[in-house]
């Protein structure tokens, strides 16, 4: 099982990133209630074109995306532990859009701990050089 998940970690990691888009539309509502309708859709935009660049550049498995995508992984999995850590801490209001996030952020940390592993391995490495 191991040897499948590395043989096809390229596919495994492009179909999760495409989670990181709820991550962006959660930026996009706190940039709409700060500065305004302009921005976040300039931002959303922005940032989703070069999510998506980033997709299919890991799916053909070039080496310097692979390094760009644990880079986003360990920003991710920081900010991702913290606000879960504060949420249990301090509590949450009952809003469904604040759970939502929630659920997504820890389903998101529970893929990318190990993908992370999986994307330091030296076979993994070699197949993306």
């Amino acid at each position: 099982m191991l040897d499948t998940i590395k043989k096809r970690i390229n596919l495994v990691t492009a179909y999760f990133s495409t989670l990181y888009f709820c991550e962006i539309i959660f930026m996009m509502f706190g940039l709409l209630l700060v500065y305004g309708k302009t921005i976040s859709v300039i931002a959303g935009f922005t940032l989703s074109t070069l999510l998506a660049v980033q997709i299919v550049m890991v799916f053909y498995r070039k080496n310097r995306n692979r390094k760009i995508q644990l880079f986003v992984m360990d920003f991710h999995i920081a900010y991702s532990f913290s606000f879960l850590a504060n949420t249990l801490l301090y509590g949450f209001d009952s809003n469904p859009a604040t759970a939502a996030m929630i659920i997504v952020r820890l389903l998101i940390l529970l893929i990318e701990v190990p993908l992370a592993y999986f994307l330091t391995d030296e076979d993994v490495i070699t197949a993306f050089a």
